[in-house]
């Protein structure tokens, strides 16, 4: 037999709880936002970013502030870091399965 569970919510829930966040709470201008949603690196709905992207934007604009790169090498440095990360998460859970 199968079950299904469903959630019900007596309210709306809000933009955060489904994963967005909106761009105008980003410490940023909003054309910047516009060149990072025309070039690739975030996809930007209706002044709404998903809460990954908008991790990204910040991690952009601390690799600028930080290292004085331009934007796109701030994007491109970050896509690196992110894919350094998912690489490392993958070694790490081919070891453990070794291990095993």
């Amino acid at each position: 037999m199968r079950y299904e569970i469903k959630i019900y919510h007596r309210g709306r829930l809000s933009l955060y709880e489904q994963g967005w966040v909106l761009a105008e709470d980003l410490p940023c201008h909003p054309l910047l936002l516009q060149r990072l949603a025309d070039i690739g690196a975030i996809e930007l709905r209706r002044g709404l970013l998903s809460q990954s992207d908008a991790a990204k934007v910040e991690k952009i604009l601390r690799l600028r502030r930080s290292l004085g790169v331009n934007l796109s090498g701030a994007v491109i440095i970050a896509e690196l870091m992110d894919r350094l990360d998912d690489m490392e998460a993958e070694m790490d859970r081919q070891g453990r399965e070794r291990e095993f």
